[in-house]
């Protein structure tokens, strides 16, 4: 328990016939036995109240990344990674001062059956074929695409753009 060789015990017993009375020594041996019993049922109580405390801690580390868990938003995390300042979300946003179609028309009440887009390429459902050709028509370029330009006679006119809205 102490690491003591037989050596160093042998001397402890020696010096404790010469100081202690033979009479006298069961009773030091008791003393010293309930003494060794104490310390080693406190240093187990001591032992199991580091155990449990360990436990508490692991466990209330562990609560937390779960609930750290629950609480993550990946769309969030990709959104800011990627786009900090919402400029590349505002690209794909219609700008209001340019509208290359036609206002929507509310829909009409009973609508018509559509035929199948020909277009359409197999692995897309039938439903999401045919919201994308209803939809082509308004579809626009990012703002980040430079506007599409072409020579009209001295001046350069942006494709595709209302009355009085050129550039030289």
């Amino acid at each position: 328990m102490f690491d003591f060789s037989w050596s160093e015990i042998a001397i402890i017993v020696i010096v404790a016939l010469v100081f202690i009375r033979p009479a006298d020594l069961p009773v030091a041996l008791r003393a010293l036995s309930r003494g060794v019993r104490a310390v080693r049922r406190m240093a187990a109580e001591f032992q199991g109240h580091v155990d449990e405390m360990v436990r508490e801690a692991d466990m209330g580390e562990v609560r937390e990344q779960f609930r750290d868990l629950r609480r993550f938003d990946l769309r969030t995390k990709v959104e800011r990674a990627i786009d900090a300042d919402g400029t590349l979300r505002r690209s794909f946003e219609p700008p209001p001062s340019l509208s290359l179609a036609p206002p929507l028309a509310p829909p009409p009440v009973l609508p018509a059956p559509e035929p199948e887009p020909v277009e359409a390429p197999a692995i897309l459902p039938p439903s999401t074929a045919r919201r994308l050709a209803r939809e082509r028509e308004r579809w626009y370029p990012p703002s980040i695409l430079p506007p599409v330009m072409v020579q009209h006679g001295s001046r350069r006119v942006r494709l595709g753009a209302p009355e009085g809205e050129e550039r030289e």
